[in-house]
């Protein structure tokens, strides 16, 4: 994934680890707390139409240019894998400052 640049941030998508929710939230390097949104693991992995929603409550939606969410797996211990979705996004704001 590409890096992004000063009015783009970075959300991921993980889940907890007591595996009840998906987190998705905004990286935002320096601050003391990231926005994020819990979501039900019940219910499955969150759609693109749900994720999407999630950001827009957070003041972010996924950059035009690279609107796609890209998916890594991490092995941990065991036979479990991690798995963490990451997307390039930008705020709401049309002035560009992060909520």
């Amino acid at each position: 994934m590409n890096q992004s640049t000063a009015a783009e941030f970075r959300a991921q998508m993980t889940q907890t680890r007591n595996g009840r929710y998906w987190e998705i939230y905004v990286v935002l390097h320096g601050a003391p707390h990231w926005p994020d949104v819990q979501l039900p693991a019940s219910a499955g992995i969150p759609t693109v139409a749900v994720r999407t929603a999630a950001l827009s409550e957070l003041g972010y939606a996924p950059k035009a240019t690279h609107g796609r969410w890209d998916w890594i797996e991490f092995n941990t211990i065991g036979d479990r894998v991690d798995l963490t979705a990451l997307v390039i996004v930008v705020p709401l704001d049309p002035r560009g400052a992060p909520r």
